[in-house]
């Protein structure tokens, strides 16, 4: 609930300086009354800050309060409303009624009503007790003290101006006053003229009593205007002062003031008249109302603005400061003040403040005018931390027109700062982004009304694909740099673009000079400032790429035909299916033919659908590559094997998304194979032993049954052996050397044929009769057949004949005897 009093309480409190107890380094006391242990201990930790400023005395009810008032009287009590032996207001001391020693009420209730009691009983400030309150007490209590100061001073200064106005007052008689009388104890007495006319009534019969002015006075002010009177009479006041409002004429409320002494009195003393002046103040009070509001507002906005508002010496030293540095700063306004503003700044920001500081009192030493100077500072807070302020500042002068220091307003802008950082960060980064991207980025001005356009700035990709360089071409007229712009179609986009503003995409054209040429893919939009942009890639290499590609199909389908084979592709998205027309060719279908895997199975030979629907099903699960190979019938009953191959690709999530591969005629692979087998066949059951070895580095290929028998391997573990482990040492010759021999007539002449003596894996040895010829083979290449025979037993029993036609011929020798031999059944004979 505002009122005068406690507004002037917060201008004063603010401005004025504090008791004379205080100024002189007295301690205050202060007395709490409170009957709450813990608001009590909550009091004391708050003035336990500052023990040099305070002293501190503590009652729980009236009857201890009043004893230390009898002993010790404070400077300033604080006490709860309600109390157990009575309420807060009954503490006030008073001396012909009025309050000798201020007091402040702590309530826990913020009622309207309270307050309102507690204000008109004397009380100087109310206060609802919260964590905020008890930290704040000795803050509140120093503005109470300093608001009690002041209403002191104000009384005498009233007092001695009243008087002073009283005595003027009746010495001049030709003022605008009006003058009246009062006669005891009658109450009867009259008004001049000029009375009259304040009042707006003729001056007959206007007044005759005091009850005639009682009905003329404000309802609401009579009890006053008597009270004043009373207290005068009986000698509490030193002469009559009443403000108060009357009714004029017109029916309209005017305020007045009424002053008077007493003029008259009987021998014992007794008044028997006084007399006085009454003057109409209601312009004043207008004015005092209009003063008041403005310095309500002034109050308000200097306590709420977030702009910090305040004032220093000439040497920097706080001297007033908005609450709302506390936000700004972490410290509270009462915490700063009588400090240096040099403590709160940056070290940069203090070198520039003692600067611009030296230049202002440079500037009115030489008598230049002062203006407001704008600029900003850097501060650091309570935590440590950084922030920034904008700052609007000026001096300020004394009575004597000196400077007295400076004063100013200071607004929060780390938010701006940090957005400027952002800002110019992104600017950073977008500087980066425009010359280092891959795009070529031009921009240009439209110049004589978009006849022409003159080069603003470029990016490195430009310079790159126009091989130029920025410095070169800025500033000057696109048609002189580029002077195939016109003929290319694109400076007849940028003036659309730069007229309209609606952006245009320029589709892939050939750009030539006498100096460049290439393929260029533009996008032409315009800027808010009216410059026209040309976003743009060289895509002459990929036009390259295309007609490359574009010829790599035409030949990719020549050899598809050549070696007949057809592409395929399969949308698992949408299920559609794309061959090429090679694939319709090698299935025998009609170009045009719906492309479904219905018709698609419809050619397959019946015992393979399943196994090849099974195959692609694997291949799209197990993320492996597909082959399948199956049979198909064409239209006119022949069989042809197909071999099919593919890959599927994948989206992150491990889907299909399509499929795409080729099938081939694989119908003579095929053919080559079963011919293969059946020879395999027929070389698994040979009586004799049969090796391949391939003629690059004699190593064994391949061994039939009867050959790993021959010689006491088991099968497959002679694959990749030189074939020179059979051959057994000659007496001339080792195995390696009888290999090379018959490797060299191999080489020479295709063929071998003859008898070897080989070795068994046991050491045996075994004779052979071998024949051996050069064949290509489809997976080995150049290889030589081997086909052996083994003629041990024949080798055995000749040498067997020949022992025993030898011991025939000595026996005959010895015996003479002859011998004779007849051949059957040609009858030819021999004699020995």
């Amino acid at each position: 609930m505002p009122s005068r009093c406690r507004t002037d309480f917060w201008r004063r409190a603010v401005t004025d300086p504090l008791p004379d107890s205080e100024a002189q380094n007295k301690a205050l006391h202060i007395l709490i009354i409170e009957d709450d242990n813990a608001h009590v201990e909550l009091c004391l930790r708050a003035f336990r800050d500052d023990p040099g400023r305070f002293r501190v005395s503590v009652a729980k009810n009236l009857r201890a309060a009043r004893e230390i008032l009898g002993t010790a009287p404070p400077d300033l009590i604080i006490s709860d409303w309600l109390l157990p032996d009575g309420k807060g207001l009954d503490i006030l001391p008073r001396t012909d009624g009025n309050v000798t020693i201020p007091l402040i009420i702590m309530t826990s209730h913020g009622d309207e009503s309270i307050a309102v009691e507690i204000m008109k009983s004397g009380a100087i400030d109310y206060v609802v007790k919260s964590a905020t309150l008890f930290h704040d007490l000795p803050r509140i209590a120093l503005r109470a003290l300093r608001y009690w100061e002041n209403i002191q001073e104000r009384k005498r200064a009233e007092a001695t101006v009243k008087e002073s106005e009283n005595r003027l007052s009746l010495a001049l008689s030709g003022s605008d006053m009006g003058m009246w009388e009062l006669s005891f104890p009658s109450l009867t007495g009259f008004i001049d003229s000029r009375a009259a006319a304040i009042l707006g009534y003729p001056l007959e019969g206007i007044w005759t009593t005091c009850l005639d002015w009682d009905r003329l006075s404000h309802p609401d002010d009579v009890r006053l205007i008597h009270k004043r009177l009373k207290d005068y009479l009986e000698g509490r006041t030193p002469m009559f002062e009443s403000e108060h409002r009357m009714k004029h004429a017109s029916g309209e409320w005017i305020w007045v003031v009424g002053r008077g002494k007493i003029n008259l009195r009987s021998p014992d003393g007794s008044p028997l008249g006084i007399s006085g002046t009454i003057q109409d103040i209601s312009a004043r009070k207008k004015m005092e109302q209009a003063l008041y509001e403005s310095e309500k507002k002034y109050r308000f906005l200097i306590e709420h603005v977030q702009d910090v508002v305040w004032q220093t010496s000439l040497d920097l030293t706080f001297t007033f400061l908005s609450p709302s540095v506390e936000t700004l700063t972490g410290y509270p306004a009462e915490e700063l003040i009588g400090t240096s503003l040099v403590r709160l700044l940056s070290e940069r920001s203090a070198a520039g403040i003692r600067e611009l500081v030296s230049r202002r009192m440079e500037a009115f030493a030489k008598k230049m005018p002062a203006s407001p100077t704008v600029f900003e500072i850097e501060l650091r807070r309570r935590d440590g931390s950084l922030c920034w302020a904008e700052v609007s500042s000026n001096l300020f002068f004394g009575p004597d027109n000196a400077p007295a220091g400076f004063q100013g307003i200071s607004r929060d802008i780390t938010g701006r700062k940090q957005s400027e950082e952002a800002i110019r960060e992104s600017e950073y980064r977008f500087r980066e982004l425009f010359s280092n991207m891959r795009s070529g980025v031009a921009i240009y001005q439209p110049v004589s009304e978009g006849k022409d356009f003159i080069i603003r700035d470029v990016n490195r990709a430009v310079e790159r694909i126009e091989r130029v360089r920025k410095e070169d071409i800025t500033g000057r007229s696109i048609l002189e740099i580029f002077p195939g712009v016109v003929e290319f179609g694109l400076f007849e986009v940028l003036q659309r673009v730069a007229a309209t503003g609606t952006p245009e995409e320029f589709p892939v054209s050939m750009y030539k000079d006498n100096r460049i040429s290439g393929w260029r893919d533009n996008f032409v939009y315009r800027l808010p400032s009216g410059e026209v942009v040309a976003l743009y890639e060289d895509v002459t290499e990929k036009k390259q790429a295309e007609e490359a590609a574009a010829s790599a199909r035409e030949w990719l389908g020549i050899a598809l035909r050549a070696a007949k084979a057809g592409t395929w592709d399969w949308d698992f998205l949408t299920g559609k299916l794309t061959w090429s027309p090679e694939f319709f060719e090698l299935f025998g279908m009609q170009p045009g033919t719906p492309a479904t895997f219905e018709s698609w199975r419809s050619k397959l030979h019946p015992d393979d659908r399943e196994p090849a629907m099974a195959k692609i099903e694997q291949s799209v699960r197990d993320h492996t590559y597909l082959w399948n190979e199956y049979r198909i019938i064409l239209p006119d009953g022949t069989i042809r094997w197909i071999g099919a191959g593919g890959s599927t690709i994948y989206n992150p999530a491990g889907e299909p998304l399509r499929m795409s591969g080729v099938c081939i005629d694989i119908t003579e692979k095929k053919v080559a194979e079963e011919r293969l087998l059946l020879q395999s066949q027929i070389l698994d059951q040979m009586h004799e032993g049969v090796c391949m070895v391939r003629a690059g580095d004699n190593s064994i290929a391949y061994t039939n049954p009867r050959f790993n028998i021959m010689f006491g391997y088991t099968p497959g573990e002679l694959d990749g052996r030189e074939i020179s482990v059979i051959n057994a040492p000659l007496p001339d010759q080792t195995p390696e050397e009888v290999a090379e021999t018959i490797r060299a007539q191999m080489i020479e002449k295709g063929i071998w044929n003859g008898e070897v003596l080989n070795i068994r894996k046991d050491g045996t040895t075994v004779h052979c009769q071998a024949s051996i010829i050069a064949f290509v083979h489809p997976q080995f290449g150049q290889v030589w057949i081997s086909v052996q025979d083994d003629i041990t037993d024949r080798k055995q029993a000749e040498e067997k004949l020949r022992q025993s036609e030898q011991f025939l011929r000595q026996t005959q020798q010895l015996t003479r005897v002859g011998g004779w031999e007849i051949l059957l059944p040609s009858g030819e004979g021999r004699w020995t």
